[in-house]
């Protein structure tokens, strides 16, 4: 009994078991389906989350960059205030500072009046003397300005720019003859120099015009104290070798053949060759080009030069007589980068070289203006000249090919004592070799050529320190004064 017992017990159990894990497969199966269902009934519930959490992402990307574009706003802001107020204080102090050199300067003016009066002048001499003191005293001022800003601004190391390829007979010449580092002895020690200057004043054969031509085709064009040297230097040659000279040996030889038995004026007077005249009437358009390039140039020497590099490149895009004046007035207000001392040479500067502008301009004006009313003067007299002495018929001899007077030998000397008067009418280009007249006329900063050619200010003794073509040169520890 207890066995069979047991066995029906082990079958009993047996069968629990089967039921049991029958059960739990069935369960499984249900919760796997279940599981099945609730995945599919949650799947668009999921794509809606992502969706809204890319929607989330994209407002959180877009207030972030409003926030940062507002922040940039504000710095922008702030620091146009911050420009504004730097401005302020520049104009203020710049204008304290113009308040105080006025003063001064209306001091100095009382006593210069007072030291040019005698006592005992009469009152009409007086006030001659107040007015022609009055008249420059701008041009004083301008200067005076220049020289206290010349002082107190940065000083910078020249810039020679880059070497060129080659030493062209070009750049040879404009060192040799106008070297940024030499003084006038130290020049006439070379040969080329002298053989320049003398040649130039040959008063025949149109040598002098040669010469200057040739000088105004390899000058620096774009640099105001270059044209006006060229201009008064020129000039200045025409009223020694066209008028003083060239009337010394027209009536040397205008003697001679009228001291001859019979006189011989028809063959050995002073005349004119048709190339001759030629190049004369090509000298004076050449000093009127030189006049009118004069309105588009630099002012690459002086005060001018030694401002900030950067500064200085960015004033140079609108860098002439008229355009340079807007460039400095930009560079006194907006460059927020520029340091307080150099803004206010900018500020200061800007009204130096708007007085000095506006003299200048006006003077160089009437220098071109009593030129071109000589030339018209001396084309009249041809004219004149021409239609007189080709009706004398005693004066006509047989034709020459060379003359322009087609063989009348008082038409080409008359033009010969043409071309005197037209040099010797050119005497008032002499104060522009003088060297105060010259610079309270013009105010230019004197330049000079270094050996790569370039244009740079005028030293006039070597420079101190290493140089680019001389690298083993000695550094010199005191700073570079530019003549301003």
């Amino acid at each position: 009994n207890s066995f069979c017992t047991l066995l029906a017990f082990q079958s009993a159990q047996r069968v629990w078991m089967d039921s049991v894990k029958s059960a739990a497969g069935a369960a499984a199966n249900v919760a796997a389906g279940a599981a099945g269902l609730a995945a599919g009934a949650m799947s668009p519930v999921k794509d809606r989350l992502v969706e809204e959490l890319g929607h989330a992402r994209s407002k959180l990307s877009e207030q972030a960059a409003a926030i940062e574009e507002l922040r940039a706003e504000k710095l922008q802001l702030l620091r146009e205030l911050e420009a504004r107020k730097k401005q302020e204080i520049t104009e203020r102090l710049a204008n304290r500072l113009a308040g105080v050199f006025e003063f001064a300067m209306g001091k100095a003016l009382l006593k210069v009046k007072a030291a040019a009066k005698d006592p005992f002048m009469p009152r009409f001499v007086k006030r001659s003397v107040d007015t022609l003191i009055e008249s420059v005293w701008p041009d004083v001022k301008a200067e005076v300005r220049e020289a206290a800003l010349a002082e107190i601004a940065p000083k910078q190391p020249l810039a020679h720019g880059d070497p060129p390829c080659c030493t062209t007979p070009r750049i040879y010449l404009k060192y040799t003859l106008f070297p940024y580092d030499r003084s006038i002895w130290r020049k006439m020690r070379h040969p080329v120099w002298w053989v320049f200057n003398v040649v130039s004043v040959i008063p025949r054969y149109g040598i002098p015009q040669i010469m200057y031509v040739m000088l105004f085709m390899i000058l620096d064009k774009g640099d105001e104290f270059q044209l006006l040297q060229f201009i008064s230097q020129f000039k200045s040659l025409q009223f020694v070798s066209l008028g003083v000279l060239s009337a010394l040996v027209g009536s040397v030889q205008y003697y001679i053949c009228v001291s001859k038995a019979p006189p011989t004026c028809d063959k050995d007077s002073p005349r004119e060759s048709f190339w001759t005249m030629v190049l004369f009437f090509l000298q004076v358009v050449v000093v009127f080009v030189a006049f009118l390039l004069m309105n588009c140039s630099e002012k690459k020497g002086g005060f001018y030069y030694q401002l900030e590099q950067e500064s200085r490149n960015q004033a140079h895009g609108q860098a002439s007589r008229e355009g340079r004046m807007n460039a400095l007035e930009e560079l006194s207000k907006n460059d927020v980068e520029m340091d307080e001392k150099t803004r206010m040479m900018h500020t200061m500067r800007y009204k130096s070289d708007s007085d000095m502008l506006e003299n200048s301009k006006s003077r160089l004006m009437k220098f071109l203006i009593w030129d071109f009313v000589i030339f018209i003067l001396c084309v009249g007299l041809i004219c004149f000249l021409a239609y007189y002495n080709l009706l004398d018929e005693d004066a006509q001899v047989n034709r020459s090919d060379d003359n322009v007077g087609d063989g009348n030998w008082k038409f080409v000397m008359s033009l010969f004592w043409v071309k005197c008067f037209y040099g010797y009418m050119s005497f008032p280009f002499l104060l522009l070799k003088m060297p105060l007249i010259s610079t309270l006329i013009s105010h230019a900063r004197p330049t000079g050529y270094n050996p790569y050619g370039n244009t740079v200010p005028y030293l006039g003794k070597e420079e101190p320190g290493p140089v680019p073509w001389d690298p083993e040169r000695r550094p010199d520890p005191e700073t570079i004064e530019v003549q301003s």
